[in-house]
């Protein structure tokens, strides 16, 4: 399995992802790894207008493509390629949205993140303190030696999410397909392990 800190220096990073052991998690979240309970809420995500147009999620969901969309990170758990998580209320474990290691490159040491915040669970905190966990993990837990986030342009809560958990803006990706032939500018947000 390989579990070697690296800390950006070269050293040992994973080459499959698995669970984290403790999970991950805080005095109010926690990380826990999506499995077939939670395809109802993730399908809910899908009813959200701010889902269909910042995410890839092709929204709305059916009861299918949400267990399709599950089922993907499970899988990639079992073959160690991506990760996904439900964030959870850690007393009452209600679901507050989905956080994700969305492309994982083993050789390369780096991955992106993405996440989705429930509709009634905005504005409390709940991506600052779930994408800084996944991020502390990355970097520390796993060796990685780059985590990057890439936001639409006009996504302001995410990019002040970015912002706030330091990540350094790096530049635009101008035009990028998207989906369902939408173009969008998309802003490359990067963290290192020698970032402050």
């Amino acid at each position: 399995m390989g579990y070697g800190h690296g800390m950006g220096d070269g050293g040992p990073a994973v080459d499959r992802l698995a669970p984290p052991e403790p999970p991950l998690g805080d005095d109010v979240l926690q990380l826990v790894p999506l499995g077939e309970r939670h395809a109802a809420p993730m399908r809910d995500l899908g009813d959200d207008a701010d889902v269909a147009r910042f995410t890839w999620v092709r929204a709305p969901l059916t009861d299918e493509s949400a267990r399709a969309w599950v089922d993907r990170y499970v899988a990639g758990w079992e073959d160690g390629t991506l990760g996904g998580f439900a964030i959870e209320g850690r007393d009452d474990g209600a679901f507050l949205g989905f956080a994700a290691l969305v492309r994982f490159d083993p050789d390369g040491r780096e991955t992106e993140l993405g996440y989705i915040v429930a509709p009634d669970a905005r504005g409390r905190g709940v991506a600052v303190r779930a994408i800084g966990l996944l991020t502390e993990w990355c970097l520390d837990g796993l060796g990685l030696a780059r985590v990057e986030l890439r936001i639409d342009v006009v996504n302001g809560p995410s990019l002040g999410v970015a912002e706030r958990l330091g990540f350094v803006r790096e530049g635009v990706l101008r035009s990028m397909h998207f989906k369902d032939g939408r173009r969008t500018d998309l802003a490359v947000y990067s963290r290192l392990p020698s970032d402050p």
